[in-house]
């Protein structure tokens, strides 16, 4: 597989001021049992930018050669729906995660 034909699934780059909170209510958020109220993620898919060298994820440069594509990349869905829905499915499903 070539860098340029695979997404790569990392953290996203969020001001260093909201990074903390995010992660703190992410935890508390996992914590609630039935429902998940926060439905901003850390994570997301990036792609190589054209003309990019390939860098290792933790690399410094990382953000520099990758661009955030979400997390449906490739999905033509300008509604959003596809989002919605898997934000619902998680907050209100998020009980059989046990299970899994």
């Amino acid at each position: 597989m070539e860098p340029q034909n695979l997404w790569v699934i990392g953290k996203k780059k969020i001001p260093l001021r909201l990074t903390t909170p995010n992660t703190v209510l992410l935890e508390f958020s996992s914590l609630i049992p039935l429902l998940d109220p926060w439905p901003f993620q850390n994570i997301a898919s990036f792609e190589l930018i054209e003309g990019k060298q390939f860098v290792e994820l933790d690399h410094k440069d990382f953000y520099d050669n990758y661009r955030d594509v979400g997390s449906f990349p490739q999905v033509n869905d300008t509604s959003g729906t596809k989002a919605i829905g898997a934000f619902m499915v998680k907050g209100f499903f998020s009980f059989v995660k046990p299970l899994l």
